[in-house]
Parts: structure tokens; sequence; C-alpha cells
């Protein structure tokens, strides 16, 4: 898409790989549609970022279900999750639920989770280094601002100059899973 007005850009939350966990969740989709419309994301935009929401830890999750939500990570390839441990809410049916997860084996799913996709936010992330990205500042302290990309990726550079609310284009430097580093060109 080269639409300017455009930020390239999807938030497609999947919540869990398992259709039996999205059953109890009432969601309405399965894992195969998911992956289908995420994946002709990923071939029709390849420039454009992914990010997802992921709830560890629901009632009846098994390790097989969870395993199953890490498959979806590893072939979609989020440049970020924002993953929640469940927590129950009174007065919802999911509270009521039998199979009630240990609080330590939510923390275990949500550990893991976050080391896979570390891993491959930094190796997306990497492939942008040495390009020139169009940053929004938003903030700046001393020569030290930081801003998003397009992507919705912050990016930190150094700029005597620089102004939060402008615009700048910047030649990425570093990469890390969060952050990209660079200089204004």
């Amino acid at each position: 898409c080269k639409d300017p007005k455009v930020a390239p850009h999807f938030h497609l939350p999947f919540q869990s790989g398992s259709d039996r966990i999205l059953s109890l969740m009432n969601r309405h989709y399965t894992r195969d549609k998911y992956l289908e419309r995420a994946m002709k994301i990923r071939r029709e935009l390849p420039d454009f970022s992914m990010t997802t929401d992921v709830i560890c830890g629901f009632p009846g999750e098994t390790d097989e279900d969870f395993a199953m939500t890490l498959d979806v990570a590893k072939q979609v390839r989020f440049d970020m999750i924002f993953t929640f441990l469940y927590s129950p809410r009174p007065g919802t049916r999911a509270a009521e639920m039998e199979g009630q997860i240990p609080h330590e084996e939510k923390v275990r799913r949500f550990n893991l989770l976050n080391e896979l996709q570390n891993t491959i936010a930094a190796e997306n992330n990497m492939s942008l280094i040495g390009t020139s990205q169009r940053v929004l500042c938003d903030s700046r302290l001393g020569t030290v601002c930081t801003g998003r990309n397009g992507q919705n990726k912050i990016v930190s550079f150094s700029s005597p100059d620089a102004v939060p609310g402008g615009m700048y284009d910047i030649k990425i430097e570093s990469a890390g899973p969060y952050t990209l580093g660079g200089s204004v060109l």
C-alpha cells in the first residue's frame, strides 16, 4: 500500500492459537482463519508491521493449547505481542470455569512467549538497519529524542534541533527487540 494516509501497521489480536480455547473465549474465528488472514497480510504487504494480543493461562488451557499459541507466533513473526496473564473477572463465565491455571504456570507461559517474541522482534528490527525511516518525534531530553516510525516502532536518535511533533528522516543504525536507533539524515 503506497497511500501516505495509511500507516504500514496492523494490530490483529489472536488471543490463543488453540481453537478449543478460542471457543471457550467466545471468539468467532479459528486458528486457521486467523493464520490465513495474517499470512495474506505478510505476503501482500511485506513492509507492514504486525502486532497482536495474547492471553496466557485462560481456564482449561493445556500445554498443547499453549504450544499452538507459540506456533502461531513463530509462523506470523509479529513485531510485538502484547501479552497478558488471564485474570478472572467476577461475574464472568470464565471466572467460574473449571481448570483455572495456577499463577506460576501462567507466568511460566508468559515468559516463554516473551522469550520467543524478543528473538523474533530483534530479528525483524535488524532487517531495518541501513534503511531510512520517517519518524514523528514525540519526546526529547537534552539531545536524545524518541519517536515512532510508520510501523509504530520506537526510534531513538540524537539531535540538538529536533522538536516533539516534528517529522525527521532517520538512518537506522542499531536495533533491539523493542527499539531502533539512528541518526538524523
